[in-house]
């Protein structure tokens, strides 16, 4: 029986310990739990039963990184756990600017270096908090915050992923083709868009979620946008000893400001530029929204030169296409 309650999801388990006092008591066993809570990295003395117990119906939004596709500019957020309150909270990821130091390119001083100073930070209030006394739709899995006052709800919708077999078109789709098939994806959502929810929480992805924010002036609620969220997967950003550019990196885009890119490694030799956020071009010129391509690195081994100039000495350049509007790339030297 252990081997079989072993490949059920943690809702469906707490849903099964409900039924007799005797599967409660089998369903209580900590190895069928230590997959889930395995994902939270707990310390050993944390007691996982209380986890169990009280946010069973939240666990599939484990601590991990998650991306939108907001209009042109992105959403990046983290979902973490706070033991002290026993609740999961999404809170959105942060790069103020500080200051830059700006020099010039002593092979061609008409190329400015940006220097940046800029401290990552998770903002203080949540975009929405999960606890015990949150409880989702039992069918659909939707979830409803109501903010103080009323004024604000911030709806959190179970997304139905797309079959494997669709469409390879990367219009209206989320997370965008640029990015390894090994991932759920649905349709995006927009404005009028409305979610993908699935019929019953089987059918529900754990690496997907839409969410919406409804303001409430006088009798008619205004409706924010359906923005669609992706779990990163670790294995992205984290580098290994033979490919060590992955990563997530915080960078100035000229003209567009402080953005996120994530550099995939996908072989030894190559690397691929995604940008995780985007921004309006301050020049009113074009800008390149959120997943896409910033550049991309064919072969590492492609060595146009070695650098001689102060500000890089020794580095190898490489040849690289880098995106120039939102629809064209050249290629390009970088180091």
């Amino acid at each position: 029986m252990f081997q079989v309650l072993s490949f059920l999801s943690c809702f469906d388990l707490a849903r099964l310990s409900g039924t007799s006092t005797r599967m409660h008591e089998i369903c209580a066993t900590p190895s069928l739990w230590a997959p889930f809570v395995r994902l939270f990295r707990l310390p050993p003395s944390y007691p996982q039963r209380l986890l169990v117990a009280t946010l069973h119906e939240h666990i599939w939004l484990r601590p991990r990184l998650w991306w939108s596709d907001r209009s042109s500019s992105g959403h990046l957020v983290a979902s973490t756990f706070d033991p002290t309150s026993n609740t999961i909270a999404l809170r959105s990821i942060l790069t103020p600017h500080i200051h830059s130091n700006i020099s010039y390119w002593s092979r061609d001083p008409s190329v400015r270096i940006f220097t940046p100073t800029i401290k990552v930070c998770r903002w203080r209030e949540p975009v929405i908090t999960l606890g015990p006394d949150v409880h989702p739709d039992p069918h659909t899995g939707q979830i409803h915050e109501y903010s103080q006052g009323g004024t604000l709800t911030t709806r959190i919708f179970r997304v139905s992923p797309l079959p494997p077999a669709a469409p390879p078109g990367s219009a209206g789709v989320w997370p965008p083709r640029c990015v390894p098939s090994d991932v759920d994806r649905c349709r995006c959502g927009g404005l009028r868009g409305e979610p993908s929810q699935p019929s019953s929480l089987l059918e529900a992805s754990t690496d997907l979620f839409q969410l919406r924010r409804e303001f409430l002036f006088g009798m008619a609620p205004l409706r924010g946008e359906l923005e669609t969220f992706s779990a990163i997967p670790e294995a992205w950003y984290t580098p290994t000893a033979s490919r060590p550019y992955r990563g997530i990196f915080v960078g100035e885009v000229v003209n567009c400001g402080y953005q996120t890119v994530m550099f995939l490694q996908p072989t030894d030799t190559r690397i691929e530029a995604v940008k995780l956020t985007g921004g309006p071009n301050a020049t009113g010129g074009p800008d390149i929204p959120r997943g896409e391509f910033l550049f991309v690195v064919g072969d590492l081994r492609d060595t146009v030169r070695i650098a001689d100039e102060a500000e890089w000495p020794g580095a190898h350049v490489i040849r690289a296409a880098a995106r120039v509007t939102e629809r064209s790339m050249k290629t390009v030297e970088q180091c």
